[in-house]
């Protein structure tokens, strides 16, 4: 025997399994339609182990290959109760099939729904703090709200400046503001410049000391105040607070709500 006929036998003995592999796939075509009647699209064909064969496609249609002796064909789609096809004696190679699906009760699970008010319920009549709940909530600096102050009456709105940290504060005696000091360690080299903003309108001094710092503040009276955010450094000044400084001290005057208003929502 030459080696020439040697490897031609070889290779029609590999390409003959394949050849009777491929002889005993059935080929089998249809369409799934609803317990309506109407065309089911994007339905699964699977065989016995699972495993999906195709889906159907706009119409409904669908074209799938599986061994002959495969019993059983399945069809399922979310929605709908899976249904199963077993295929009788004596069909050929190339059947022709036609599924309905009925619609499935979907149970879903219980829901447990948790409402949590973003803002105090004080001030749902009001929009004029909302963007300081809203930073407030990402927590890059350090918020005095209404009832924090109130637990500190002051005289000098610096005072409620004391025991934040990264601050140093000195108040001098009533009505002497030369005898008060405010240092921001953070911004506190040459030049650097603690900016105070009042309901969100830079109030702009005449120079960049402390003792400027400490005259924007005084003329803010404590009993106006309803809460004070304060940013320590460059690196967590929101953008509203960008501008020329290192350092922001924002405050908020009280809401001008009806007196009554007010008094019932402290």
């Amino acid at each position: 025997m030459t080696p020439r006929f040697l490897l031609v036998l070889a290779i029609a003995s590999s390409i003959a399994p394949a050849l009777r592999a491929e002889d005993t796939l059935r080929v089998v075509a249809g369409r799934v339609r609803d317990d309506r009647g109407r065309k089911l699209s994007g339905a699964e064909v699977v065989d016995a182990g699972r495993r999906i064969l195709g889906t159907t496609d706009l119409d409904g249609w669908f074209s799938v290959r599986l061994p002959e002796d495969a019993p059983t064909i399945s069809f399922r789609r979310i929605g709908f109760k899976p249904a199963g096809f077993t295929f009788p004696k004596g069909w050929g190679l190339t059947d022709t099939v036609t599924v309905f699906l009925a619609e499935a009760a979907q149970a879903l699970p219980d829901l447990e729904v948790e409402a949590k008010a973003w803002k105090p319920v004080r001030y749902a009549g009001t929009t004029k703090y909302d963007d300081f709940f809203r930073r407030q909530r990402l927590g890059l600096g350090t918020y005095l709200s209404r009832e924090q102050l109130d637990r500190k009456p002051a005289i000098h709105a610096l005072e409620y400046l004391q025991r934040i940290p990264g601050i140093r504060v000195d108040v001098g005696p009533p009505g002497v503001d030369w005898g008060s000091n405010l240092r921001i360690i953070r911004c506190s080299g040459p030049g650097s410049r603690v900016m105070v903003w009042l309901d969100g309108v830079r109030l702009r001094g005449g120079s960049a000391s402390p003792a400027d710092l400490i005259d924007l503040l005084g003329r803010i009276s404590p009993g106006d105040i309803e809460m004070i955010e304060v940013y320590r450094g460059a690196a967590t000044l929101p953008a509203e607070f960008h501008d020329d400084g290192c350092a922001a001290i924002a405050v908020w005057t009280r809401w001008n709500a009806p007196l009554e208003t007010q008094d019932s929502t402290r």
